[in-house]
């Protein structure tokens, strides 16, 4: 059973969410590459939903010839107050 979040700003029910963040790619493309005769290109654009992480130094190189700071991805998550938006994050996973 999962206990109920409460808001630490005014008390209200928090919402449990993940962050993320819309972002829209273009590329632009020929019809017919390497054909020699001159197609307009075209330009398209995706959308793409894309997740924010945590990055941090472990304190530790890693590699063998060429020594690099080891770093620690970790997903973030949080809640969300129904009453006065405040948003608490928090990282996940390792």
């Amino acid at each position: 059973m999962s206990v109920q979040q409460m808001c630490p700003k005014c008390g209200g029910n928090m919402v449990d969410g993940e962050l993320s963040y819309f972002a829209e790619r273009s590329s632009v493309q020929s019809n017919m590459p390497f054909s020699g005769i001159p197609v307009p290109e075209f330009s398209t654009t995706q959308g793409v939903n894309e997740t924010i992480f945590w990055e941090e130094k472990t304190g530790k190189k890693t590699g063998i010839i060429f020594k690099r700071d080891e770093t620690r991805r970790m997903g973030l998550r949080g809640f969300r107050c129904t009453l006065c938006n405040y948003v608490e994050l928090f990282t996940k996973g390792t």
